[in-house]
Parts: C-alpha cells; structure tokens; sequence
C-alpha cells in the first residue's frame, strides 16, 4: 500500500483505493474526488482503540473490474502464503524493513493481533495447512455486502 504521510487516526474514516495498480489510504471520501479514484475505491477503513482496522467494503467489490480483481489476487496470494506445515504465527513478519514506518507498525501491530486470537482461541498449533483449508473458494461475493 503506498502512503505518503499518513498518521492513522483511531476513530477516524479512512477510504483504501486500487488506482493505477497501486493501494493508497486516504482521508479524501470518494465523493470527493474524480471518476477515476471513485471507481477505484475499495472501502471504508476505520482505526479501533485495540489498534486493528475494521473496513466496510465498497459496493464495487460485488462488481467485476480491475478493484475486484485485485482484491482477488491480494487473497489468493494470501492464500497461497498458506501453503505449508508452519503455523501461522511462525510465518507472520514481525518487521519488514522495505516498508514506510507507519506500515511496518501496523503491519506489525496486526501480527500481534493473530498471534494474541490464535492463542486466546487456543489454536497455537494449527498449521497453515489447516487454515487455508476453510477459507472460501475465491469468489467475489464473499467480498460483497448489503446495507
């Protein structure tokens, strides 16, 4: 995801868009800005005081076209990073230098977060393998939602 630099605020709306093959966060509402960046918008992200992020898809994920698309191969990549006998709190990174600072903390952030719910949910020891097995199959409609 590219940010230039963006503090995410807790409580505060944040809208994620696919342009030009590339992520970007943003405090600009689609509305606010031109065709191209509301056809490229992806949801609304909100920062909770735990530090995790909820996302209220947009309604263009339920739609074939380049955003779906993408979110398609971000999960089959994802899925794919399951593909094997670790489990997932030994293949979740902890730092990854490449990224801009406020990505590596909540990168980070988030990797605490599945390690703390794997452990609470007493799942320490279920491998990717397993995992992988329950996600759905990729189809769009997962991503869709009603209002």
């Amino acid at each position: 995801m590219k940010s230039a630099v963006l503090k995410p605020v807790v409580g505060v709306s944040n809208y994620l868009y696919w342009i030009k093959g590339e992520w970007t966060l943003s405090l600009i509402s689609p509305e606010e800005w031109s065709d191209e960046r509301q056809q490229g918008f992806v949801g609304t992200c909100v920062l909770q005081h735990d530090m995790t992020w909820t996302i209220d898809p947009s309604t263009i994920l339920a739609e074939e076209g380049p955003v779906a698309e993408a979110i398609g191969r971000f999960y089959d990549a994802f899925v794919e990073t399951l593909d094997t006998d670790l489990t997932i709190e030994e293949i979740l990174p902890f730092y990854v230098g490449k990224m801009p600072y406020y990505q590596r903390l909540y990168a980070s952030a988030l990797s605490r977060s599945i390690r703390a719910a794997v452990t609470l949910g007493d799942q320490r020891s279920t491998k990717c393998r397993d995992w992988q097995a329950v996600l759905p199959g990729l189809e769009r409609l997962f991503l869709a939602h009603s209002k």
